[in-house]
């Protein structure tokens, strides 16, 4: 809100004008591991030891607001290899709100991680603004059914 006062070029002048201006909020994204899956050699949806797997893991933004400059990096651990190209690290763009995009890569796991035992895969999504940034560890157990990389939500 603010006040103008005008005066023109023969010396009048006008009262105060109150003039008040509506801003809304900066509309924030949210990005997230909207949901993931495989496609695996065998067929059977199982991560199983040495087996290659392709993982397609969907990033959606369910925020308000654009994301920009999106990038997703993909850490694993030690008993994970990562095949084909080896590319770990996606820039994604642009984020429109209600959207997302999959990012594909294919690894195996070592036999030393037992059935049943969590796939050290973590995804970083990383946006312009560092506060929109997010860590999702992927919940994703050696010789468990995973969803199909077909019948993503």
């Amino acid at each position: 809100r603010f006040s103008v006062s005008v005066k023109d070029s023969n010396g009048f002048e006008s009262g105060p004008i109150e003039v008040t201006v509506g801003l809304k909020a900066e509309m924030k994204p949210k990005l997230v591991v909207y949901d993931f899956g495989i496609n695996d050699r065998s067929k059977n949806l199982k991560i199983e030891p040495k087996e290659r797997v392709i993982l397609t893991v969907r990033i959606m933004n369910t925020g308000a607001g654009i994301a920009r400059n999106v990038n997703v990096e993909i850490d694993y651990g030690k008993d994970v290899t990562i095949c084909g190209s080896g590319i770990t690290n996606f820039e994604i763009g642009e984020i429109l709100p209600g959207k997302y995009e999959d990012v594909k890569f294919s690894f195996y796991a070592d036999k030393s991680i037992k059935r049943g035992e969590r796939i050290p895969l973590d995804v970083k999504i990383m946006e312009a603004r560092p506060e929109f940034n997010s860590t999702v560890s992927l919940d994703i157990r050696m010789n468990s059914v995973i969803n199909s990389s077909q019948n993503l939500n």
